[in-house]
């Protein structure tokens, strides 16, 4: 089952998760009557979270047709979407980001769910978004495995991470091994169920690195 989200940060942390793959989308379009006009493959060449917008590079010329939606997906339909309007030329497309996309993660191992009666904490070094300089916090752990794992943090803490930069990671619990010191953002998306005070949360997946 795909999960699916209109919410901007999660979109753009799917996609990005894409773009450090270097994974190619399926991009087609049909007209009013189903029939396929065009279908090809295209890349994503960069994009801005601040300025919603993404740039895709397609395998070939094109004739894109403005009144139909383009569709797009990614490996088996692991990632699907839609974009109304895009701006072709020279094969390049300069586009928004999707207003609402569908995914499924991509998990190789197995997970361990720590239940919410049951704190496990880890430290995070992160690198500030526009800044530069890095933050090091505490962060309560929600599962793990050998993999990856994920933890949660508050908005305004979501807001400094900087997505695009590996963080450095330190399991605090005696009984879990993280089995790597270093990581990436693969995912980010609303918490639901748990709150700081009056703070929402986001839970943060993230995929070791190994060096």
């Amino acid at each position: 089952m795909l999960n699916q989200t209109t919410e901007p940060q999660e979109i753009f942390s799917v996609l990005k998760g894409v773009l450090r793959l270097e994974d190619a989308f399926t991009m087609w379009q049909r007209d009013s009557n189903h029939d396929l006009l065009v279908e090809v493959s295209a890349t994503i060449i960069s994009m801005e979270l601040k300025e919603n917008k993404a740039i895709f590079k397609l395998s070939e010329q094109a004739q894109i047709d403005s009144n139909f939606p383009l569709y797009f997906a990614v490996k088996n339909r692991q990632i699907v979407f839609k974009l109304e309007s895009v701006s072709v030329k020279e094969g390049i497309i300069e586009c928004t980001l999707p207003e609402s996309l569908k995914y499924r993660e991509r998990r190789k191992h197995k997970r361990t769910k720590i239940r919410r009666n049951v704190i496990k904490e880890m430290e995070l070094i992160f690198s500030v978004k526009d800044v530069g300089n890095q933050e090091k916090i505490i962060s309560r752990l929600v599962d793990f495995s050998e993999g990856g794992a994920c933890f949660v943090v508050s908005k305004e803490t979501l807001k400094r991470i900087d997505l695009t930069k590996l963080i450095m990671i330190r399991s605090l619990a005696s009984d879990i091994d993280l089995n790597a010191d270093k990581a990436l953002v693969v995912n980010t998306r609303r918490f639901k169920g748990m709150t700081i005070g009056h703070e929402e949360l986001y839970s943060v997946g993230i995929m070791f690195v190994y060096s």
